[in-house]
């Protein structure tokens, strides 16, 4: 069968019945440049090591947080930012998770930049 599906809306395809693995090894390869997710990474390299809350993200990119809570996974997935172990309030005063960009992250917007 050769139908495929878009990885949201990366250029890498993947067939609708991809196994798990291919799936994770497709969430590794380098966000595109014009994506949501690579925009958001950026955007958690100029936050550095404050890092930002799923909220703190949609506020930030200006979407919704249906929108930016998958970014944010599949940033997590690809293993390009992690948890930092610290907590903010929610927008409804909740514990929310702080997430910080990884040095595979920062390596990745360095060479985006030519820093």
């Amino acid at each position: 069968m050769t139908e495929q599906t878009s990885l949201h809306e990366e250029s890498a395809k993947l067939r609708h019945d991809a196994n798990e693995t291919s799936r994770i090894a497709a969430m590794r390869v380098a966000p595109n440049a014009g994506t949501q997710r690579h925009a958001l990474l950026l955007r958690f390299a100029a936050v550095g090591a404050k890092g930002m809350t799923d909220d703190e993200v949609a506020e930030a990119m200006g979407w919704s947080p249906n929108t930016a809570r998958p970014r944010r996974v599949e940033l997590l997935d690809g293993d390009w930012i992690g948890n930092s172990g610290a907590q903010r309030p929610s927008f409804y005063d909740n514990p929310a998770t702080v997430w910080v960009i990884n040095d595979k992250g920062v390596e990745f917007a360095r060479s985006q930049h030519g820093s």
